[in-house]
């Protein structure tokens, strides 16, 4: 809110106030001897205000407003830190009048950084998610806030996954390390093996039911959000069948009949003559 009141002396009052040429501040108007209102619009305001007074002589006063906007920080976000990696980020603020100054008002930023005027640098040494509100104050006084949130992730490796047998139990579970508390998992990109299925959990569990390839990736998010990527490939082989390797030879004109069986698959077989 602004109101400055102008005043005129050296001739006979009353006076009567009239903007005469320029431009005052946008949201402001001259209304009897004051400029009031709210300004809107950043800007340098040039204006003449003329004095008239009781005997219609008068006189004209040029003024310069300059209208500036407190600080309003750049972006909202920052990019979060990989633990004992250099890290090292500038905020900054547009409006106002320069120069500015920054401070930490709440929170704390993490451990193992430092917040010097503007800039957030060192390198982090603990695990987790910072919260913290810096304040950009420009000369003027005037003032910004905005708060952000970092975190401080490790770098989160998963365990390997072995193949197995089309038609026999699999059951695998992948766990990690690196992170921060416990860990869900997800397939991210890819396609597990037919009849197969990975929980929340990290299992990768079912029954496989075709001989192939498989080539996935498993991604593990951490406590606080923090992600780990692992590809897989990984192949699921046909169990060894055995059949009866003998039979004994048949006699000319005398009846035949020999069961050939199997074992080691998945029944029921199907028996072909092969060469």
């Amino acid at each position: 809110s602004y109101n400055q009141t102008i005043t005129a002396s050296g001739g006979t009052s009353p006076y009567t106030f009239s903007l005469t040429s320029g431009t005052i501040p946008v949201g402001l108007s001259l209304s009897s001897n004051t400029i009031s209102g709210t300004p809107s619009v950043d800007g340098t305001y040039n204006f003449d205000v003329t004095a008239t007074d009781a005997n219609g002589c008068s006189g004209v006063q040029s003024y310069s407003i300059v209208i500036t906007s407190c600080p309003v920080f750049n972006f909202s976000t920052l990019p979060d830190a990989v633990l004992s990696s250099s890290y090292n980020q500038t905020i900054t603020v547009t409006g106002g009048t320069s120069p500015y100054t920054f401070t930490i008002t709440s929170g704390s930023v993490p451990t193992g950084l430092t917040f010097n005027s503007g800039v957030l640098s060192g390198t982090p040494t603990q695990l987790g998610s910072f919260s913290f509100t810096v304040k950009a104050t420009d000369a003027t006084q005037c003032f910004g806030s905005q708060s952000y949130t970092i975190k401080v992730c490790g770098t989160i490796g998963l365990s390997a996954l072995n193949g197995g047998t089309v038609g026999t139990a699999y059951n695998q579970t992948i766990t990690s390390s690196g992170g921060l508390g416990s860990y869900t998992y997800a397939k991210t990109s890819g396609t597990l093996p037919n009849g197969l299925t990975l929980s929340s959990g990290g299992v990768l569990s079912g029954t496989p039911t075709s001989a192939n390839t498989y080539n996935f990736d498993v991604t593990a998010s951490d406590s606080i959000g923090c992600t780990g990527t692992r590809s897989y490939s990984i192949t699921m082989t046909c169990p060894t069948i055995t059949i009866g390797t003998t039979l004994p030879n048949p006699g000319i004109g005398i009846s035949y009949n020999q069961t050939i069986t199997a074992s080691g698959g998945t029944t029921p077989y199907q028996f072909t003559v092969t060469s």
